[in-house]
């Protein structure tokens, strides 16, 4: 940052102190910043030399500067942050136009520019299905509805056969050779065996007759799309 978007950032931060709602990223930005702070200026410095935070996640000690802030403005440590973006979920929109992008994102930090979930999702949460193993699935926005969901392998075998078409239909839809009729969200996440991921097939509210058509031409509709995510 240049001397001019410090001092920018400061007078943003102490409006923040100044209105009772400084966040602890801010409290963790500030600290990183202290040395930018003039000696007789007791508002910042009073709040960059208090004591020492925690993480918000885990309760651990961060050190001044090493916090970072979540998108509903916590504080976590760097073991929470890196944690997390080992193993980043996707959400990965399909276009009417043949076009894609795709998003990755964390529940905690949302997405790498620090943007928030993206559309369709609300929350991102942790299902345990006993004590060791477990899958990632989502809560979507108000306006949206899961077409399908499930899980997809690496790995497909003759009793896995269904996952090589489904394989097939992702790869031309990445390529841009077979159109969705409307949006198409199609999003990734980890589950507790390496060889799986969980997959949601999601859409707007008021699609499902034309990608129910849509996908009748495909295979098999949307009774297929489940079978081949099952």
């Amino acid at each position: 940052m240049t001397k001019k978007e410090i001092k920018k950032r400061l007078e943003e931060i102490r409006k923040s102190i100044q209105n009772e709602n400084i966040s602890y990223g801010e409290i963790a930005e500030l600290q990183g910043l202290k040395e930018h702070i003039e000696e007789g200026d007791i508002e910042l410095l009073q709040v960059a030399e208090g004591e020492k935070t925690k993480c918000d996640l885990c309760e651990e000690e961060v050190e001044e500067g090493e916090g970072f802030g979540t998108i509903d403005g916590r504080l976590a440590c760097e073991g929470c942050y890196q944690s997390e973006w080992e193993h980043p979920s996707t959400v990965i929109i399909f276009n009417p136009d043949g076009s894609n992008e795709s998003i990755q994102f964390t529940q905690n930090f949302g997405t790498p520019e620090g943007d928030k979930i993206p559309e369709p999702i609300e929350k991102e949460i942790w299902k345990n299905t006993d004590g060791w193993r477990g899958y990632t699935d989502w809560e979507l926005k108000e306006g949206f509805i899961e077409v399908a969901d499930g899980w997809i392998t690496g790995f497909p075998d003759r009793t896995t056969e269904r996952k090589i078409e489904l394989a097939e239909i992702f790869d031309k839809l990445k390529a841009g050779e077979i159109k969705p009729p409307c949006k198409i969200y199609w999003i990734f996440g980890i589950t507790s065996n390496v060889f799986s991921t969980a997959s949601s097939v999601v859409i707007e509210n008021g699609n499902e007759e034309i990608i129910e058509k849509w996908l009748q031409k495909i295979d098999g509709g949307t009774e297929g799309l489940k079978e081949m995510l099952s």
